[in-house]
C-alpha cells in the first residue's frame, strides 16, 4: 500500500525529488515517456550538490522543454511504499514558452484541460495535483482576505458555507463574513506562517497586521474544502503581545524569536 502525506517543511537534506505541477495558458501540462503509454507530472531526482529549486527548474526544462516560466514551492510531500519513506518538494509552474524539441526520455508533452485517465503513478500523482490545487486556493483566499477584495471573496466559498469566530462567539453567512472583513477599518497585510493538511481539510496560522505595522495578531483557521471551495471556516483570533507580568515573574520560557 502506498501512502502520500504532506508537510509545510522538513530538513532540506531529506528532499530527494522535485515534482512540478505545471500549467500553460490555463491548461495542464503532462509528460508522455518514450517507454510508457501513460501520462505523468514533470519531475525527477535531485542531483548531488543541487538545491531543490534548481532541481525543479532543471527537471521542468528537461521533461517539458520549458524555457520561459515562473515557479514556486507549494509544500513537502512524502511517499511511503514497501516500508520505505521518501521526501520530495512539490512545486507549481506556469510556462509561457517551450523549446521546439525535447532532449530527454520524454517523447512529448500533452497539454489538456482534464486530468489523465491513465497515470504512470496513479497512487501518487493525482494526490499531488489535488494538494497543489487546495493549497493554491488557500493562499489566494488569504490574499483576498488581507487585501479586503469584496468582489473576489465570494468565489472561494460555497453559497451555504458557515464561518465561525469562536473567540467572540459569532457565526456568519458568507455575505456577512465578507461584509465584516471588508468593512473592517484600515489597510491590512499579513503572512501565512504555516499550512497543515488534516483529514478534514487544512489548518492555517496567519500573522495579520496593519500596513504601518503598529500592531499584530494571529489567527488559526480550520478550513474545510469541497471542490476547491470553502464549506466551513472556524477561526480563533488573538492579539499579539508580551506575556503577563505574573508569568514573567516566574522566570520560565524564552522568546520564540
Amino acid at each position: 500500500m502506498t501512502k502520500v502525506q504532506f508537510y509545510d517543511r522538513v530538513d532540506d537534506q531529506q528532499l530527494r525529488f522535485a515534482v512540478i505541477v505545471t500549467k500553460t495558458n490555463g491548461h495542464w501540462v503532462f509528460c508522455k515517456h518514450k517507454e510508457r503509454n501513460t501520462l505523468e507530472v514533470p519531475g525527477g531526482h535531485r542531483e548531488p550538490g543541487e538545491d531543490i529549486l534548481t532541481a525543479a527548474k532543471r527537471e521542468l526544462n528537461e521533461e517539458t522543454g520549458a524555457v520561459d516560466f515562473s515557479i514556486e514551492p507549494v509544500c513537502v510531500y512524502s511517499v511511503t511504499a514497501g516500508g520505505e519513506k521518501t521526501f520530495g518538494m512539490l512545486f507549481y509552474a506556469d510556462v509561457k514558452a517551450f523549446e521546439k524539441e525535447l532532449h530527454s526520455e520524454i517523447e512529448r508533452i500533452v497539454i489538456q484541460d482534464n486530468l489523465p485517465n491513465a497515470w504512470t503513478y496513479p497512487e501518487i500523482q493525482p494526490y499531488l495535483m489535488q494538494e497543489v490545487q487546495g493549497r493554491r486556493t488557500i493562499r489566494a483566499f488569504w490574499k483576498a482576505v488581507l487585501t479586503q477584495k469584496r468582489d473576489e471573496l465570494p468565489v472561494y466559498f460555497e453559497p451555504d458555507a458557515v464561518i465561525r469566530w469562536h473567540c467572540s462567539n459569532e457565526q456568519f453567512t458568507v455575505k456577512e463574513y465578507i461584509r465584516v472583513n471588508c468593512d473592517y477599518p484600515g489597510e491590512w497585510d499579513g503572512t501565512i506562517e504555516r499550512i497543515d493538511k488534516t483529514k478534514a481539510g487544512y489548518v492555517t496560522a496567519v500573522k495579520v497586521f496593519p500596513v504601518d505595522h503598529s500592531a499584530s495578531c494571529h489567527v488559526v483557521s480550520f478550513i474545510v474544502l469541497e471542490n476547491d471551495r470553502i464549506v466551513s471556516l472556524d477561526e480563533y483570533w488573538a492579539d499579539d503581545g508580551d506575556a503577563p507580568e505574573w508569568r514573567k515573574n516566574m522566570g520560565v520560557g524564552v522568546p520564540i524569536t
